[in-house]
């Protein structure tokens, strides 16, 4: 049975911690030891940390998956479109759902899904194009790490 790394973590802390108390209850004070656990208590408390803001990123990461477009509510053909810093026209086919707002491109096979935006439930569909519009260009203009509502693939 393999343990997870923040249970390593853990028992190092109590383990650093008994060794301290040990140290200090029975035997003279011995200050290279109790500096010595107390680095591993330091250093396993940083990695807990570290692990802990790790999940909680993964937690917020959203999975892209395939839209289902089944049942689109409207559906646009080079509705969006921008021009990028370097002088490259992105043009975007958009299809609307009642939850998202899918964009890609099409083709001889059919449609080609980047990604897609969740529709907010206060939003019209006009200012949800604008939302989806605003992050594709921040996506290609200044990185996809500024964008704040796309969920994309890898392939974008």
């Amino acid at each position: 049975m393999h343990n997870s790394p923040e249970k390593n973590l853990r028992f190092k802390i109590k383990f650093a911690e008994s060794n301290i108390q040990w140290l200090l209850g029975d035997n003279p004070v011995n200050r290279e030891l109790i500096d010595m656990n107390l680095q591993v208590i330091q250093t396993a408390l940083k990695d807990l940390k570290a692990l802990e803001a790790l999940e909680a990123v993964k937690e917020e990461v959203i999975e892209w998956t395939v839209s289902d477009i089944s049942q689109p509510i409207e559906m646009r053909s080079n509705d969006l479109e921008f021009e990028s810093p370097e002088g490259e026209w992105r043009h975007f086919t958009v299809i609307a759902t009642p939850t998202r707002i899918v964009f890609g491109g099409a083709c001889n096979v059919g449609f080609l899904e980047s990604g897609y935006l969740m529709r907010e439930d206060h939003e019209t569909l006009d200012e949800s194009l604008q939302a989806l519009l605003a992050d594709l260009e921040t996506y290609y203009n200044d990185g996809p790490e500024y964008v704040a509502r796309i969920v994309y693939n890898e392939c974008m």
